[in-house]
């Protein structure tokens, strides 16, 4: 004679129910916070009409397009430099593109970082483009600007004379893409 198997009760219906919501929870979180962290570049931005007011910032550009077999440049200037923070993904975007673009690439660190500190940086992440110190009026205007806007970079293209400030990495990778 067959058995009657038991029944789960209405409490323990109820348990596994807030188990999987409190699953689906921490899974919804997780990824969020994880979304919140895959952008390199800060969701706080500078005005570009701020950041463009300093003439070093134009005159570098210029300077670094006018070398440029296509015209065009991307300058990033960076408030801080570490391979273990969104510094580390942008570099990684413009590594994997330095190779196929015309465009002249240049990162500025601030004029307070020693040649060895250049050195590091440019090994560390495998940089084969040229990585500077910023002169020191540049590198102030630039500091000051971070530290007001709490931002720890920017990264600027020129093209045809134009000069764009890029938002965000999918930005900078989508524009460095329409170049190659």
């Amino acid at each position: 004679m067959p058995r009657d198997k038991p029944k789960a009760t209405w409490l323990q219906k109820s348990l596994v129910a807030i188990l999987i919501i409190a699953n689906l929870s921490l899974a919804a979180f997780m990824w969020s916070r994880h979304q919140a962290t895959r952008s390199p570049l800060p969701k706080k931005v500078i005005p570009s009409v701020e950041l463009l007011s300093n003439d070093s910032v134009k005159s570098q550009m210029l300077a670094l397009a006018a070398k440029s077999h296509s015209g065009k440049a991307v300058l990033v200037m960076l408030a801080s430099a570490s391979t273990s923070c969104s510094t580390g993904k942008l570099v990684d975007v413009l590594n994997a593109h330095a190779g196929k673009t015309q465009n002249n690439l240049l990162i500025l660190l601030p004029n307070r970082y020693s040649q060895s500190d250049i050195d590091n940086f440019r090994i560390n992440l495998e940089v084969s483009y040229p990585v500077e110190r910023a002169t020191e009026s540049l590198s102030n205007h630039w500091l000051s600007l971070a530290k007001k806007y709490d931002v720890t970079g920017v990264v600027l293209l020129i093209d045809n004379g134009e000069i764009s400030v890029l938002q965000d990495i999918t930005e900078v990778d989508r524009r460095l893409l329409s170049d190659n």
